[in-house]
């Protein structure tokens, strides 16, 4: 995955039990908040609760495939599964990508060698899962998440680490790159020199309406004949709609895709296992210890969202946290209390108690007045003087009042300085398109990028999330830095990306007449867009790097140009040609 990268090597190994391979961790609590990316990244390096996690996200749907593929051997073919990912994501293999899939990939496998009968998966269902294999890892798993299992934005939280915000602008993207993709996959199908190639390849342009009306009219034309080319493009159109029940089937097979369709249906796409990981050594799974779970979890026994079983999880741990603060709340109150009752009411047998003198001629009486000693004391009784006694000298001065002892001064704290602005990511297109670069700061803040030689601006919401898309007018081709500061904090933050510059087109003519744009030494699985006098036609890299298109173009000079493109997103412009 590529968006959570930066934060995740900080939280990888926190959750590490320090026990032997086999034990499981007695306190698995601090996993909950783990997208499964960063469970898998744990597992990777030590940690057992951290796969025991993924267990009670996913099992439940690990054995629904495999009850649909090998009924009579569901739970041998599911824990199979279990140990073969323990092993592999230890050996720093397993899924990069969304996890489900990649469970229902190996549960078909290990389904596959217990029976030895491999189940049908056909070739739409084939092609669709080899198109969103080539997308970003994060694309993948927001597609997967929201399309194919229905789950909320809030859900899909849980799994990616994302905010419902970008997880529906990742979404929006990889749609329309599965759409892109898909019709690659497709096109390289067809004979290289077919009209079938030529209408997969320009069918992209043809359902944006991008296409020259020449071109579109030919599209059109061979669609009314091409029962297979007009099923690519029909799919192509309706991805929300038809490309669930490919993936589910690609993913493990035909009669086990339809089955989880189903389940999904009938039950919601969360459920989650209670049950822990089984005791036996994680290594070495025992089937028998695996018990099976239910087919149909009754509504009332069903979380509704991950947020709400999780808070189920953690009530327990809530209650016992929240009487620890109550009860050191309680104690504070009657320690200032009792502090305060000192202060008030000091003891007065060690209150300073000043002595007062009056000078008095000699053979007449004085009286030494005196505090009160303490509630029900009684005023001293005047006592005769001694004519032998010394007469006190009335310069004398009284013994002076100690002044109370001064409170220290509490000096201010000094105000809080706004938090540095933070990049979450940069979306480059895999290195192909000018950048999106977004992350947060201090809701209002003013956020300033320098990108090379250009310097872009924007304002964060709210919720403190900012991004920036441009214009870069001095973006060249090649590694470029990032520095972004805020209007209230100077300290900058900074990130680097990578854009490559597209083939520049060379021209040529073919024996048909027409005039061949080809391009070499591409990014495979890009989009492409060819500006004919400014007219774009677009199409995908193939695997191999090329990409070629034939138009038929008027008589003289025409000029040729390439850049990539995505979604409306535009990468660098190639070198003109003139032909």
């Amino acid at each position: 995955m590529q968006a959570g990268n930066g934060q995740l090597g900080g939280r990888v190994g926190d959750m590490t039990d320090n026990k032997s391979p086999g034990s499981l961790s007695d306190d698995s609590s601090g996993v909950l908040d783990l997208s499964d990316e960063e469970l898998t990244a744990n597992t990777r390096a030590g940690s057992i609760a951290a796969f025991e996690e993924l267990w009670q996200r996913h099992s439940v749907f690990g054995i629904q495939v495999a009850r649909a593929e090998t009924p009579s051997q569901a739970n041998p073919a599911n824990a199979a599964a279990w140990q073969a990912m323990l092993v592999e994501i230890q050996a720093g293999r397993g899924p990069q990508a969304a996890f489900r899939p990649y469970l229902y990939s190996q549960v078909h496998r290990a389904a596959t060698q217990l029976t030895g009968e491999e189940a049908p998966v056909d070739a739409d269902s084939a092609h669709m899962t080899q198109a969103l294999s080539v997308l970003p890892a994060r694309w993948q798993e927001v597609l997967w998440y929201l399309d194919v299992e229905k789950m909320s934005p809030e859900d899909v939280c849980l799994l990616t680490g994302l905010t419902p915000e970008s997880i529906m602008e990742t979404r929006a993207r990889a749609r329309r790159g599965l759409k892109d993709s898909w019709l690659k996959v497709n096109a390289d199908q067809a004979p290289l020199d077919s009209d079938c190639r030529w209408v997969r390849e320009h069918a992209h342009a043809y359902l944006n309406k991008t296409l020259p009306q020449e071109g579109a009219a030919v599209i059109t034309t061979h669609l009314d004949a091409c029962d297979q080319c007009r099923k690519v493009v029909r799919v192509a159109k309706s991805m929300g709609s038809t490309v669930p029940a490919l993936l589910l089937a690609g993913a493990s097979s035909t009669v086990a895709g339809a089955a989880l369709a189903g389940y999904l249906t009938h039950n919601g796409p969360v459920v989650i296992n209670e049950d822990p990981l089984p005791t036996a050594a994680a290594v070495a799974f025992s089937v028998e210890t695996i018990a099976p779970v239910e087919a149909d979890v009754p509504t009332e026994q069903r979380p509704q969202t991950y947020h709400s079983q999780e808070h189920r999880r953690r009530r327990r741990s809530a209650l016992i946290i929240a009487l620890i603060i109550a009860a050191a709340l309680i104690a504070a109150i009657i320690l200032v209390a009792w502090l305060a009752s000192r202060a008030d009411d000091p003891d007065p047998q060690t209150s300073p108690t000043p002595v007062m003198t009056s000078p008095t001629p000699s053979g007449t009486e004085s009286i030494e007045p005196t505090a009160p000693t303490g509630p029900g004391s009684v005023e001293a009784t005047p006592t005769p003087s001694d004519s032998s006694s010394p007469t006190p000298d009335p310069t004398e001065a009284p013994t002076p009042t100690p002044s109370p002892t001064e409170e220290p001064t509490e000096t201010e704290a000094p105000a809080p300085q706004a938090p540095a602005a933070a990049i979450g990511g940069i979306d480059d297109g895999g290195g192909t398109l000018e950048p999106i670069i977004f992350g947060t700061a201090a809701p209002g803040d003013t956020v300033t990028a320098q990108v090379g030689a250009d310097t872009v601006t924007a304002t964060a919401n709210a919720s403190g999330d900012w991004s920036i898309n441009g214009p870069y007018p001095s973006l060249g081709a090649g590694p470029q830095t990032v520095s972004v500061t805020t209007s209230t904090n100077s300290t900058p933050a900074t990130s680097s990306f990578s854009i490559s510059a597209p083939p520049t087109p060379v021209i040529s003519t073919n024996s048909q007449g027409r005039t061949t744009v080809a391009l070499s030494g591409g990014v495979p699985g890009a989009s492409v867009q060819i500006l004919i006098d400014g007219s774009a036609i677009t199409g995908v890299i193939a695997a191999d790097g090329t990409y070629l298109s034939n138009q038929a173009l008027a008589p003289g000079n025409h000029t040729f140009a390439a850049r990539y493109y995505s979604g409306g997103r535009f990468g660098l412009m190639s070198t003109s040609i003139t032909v």
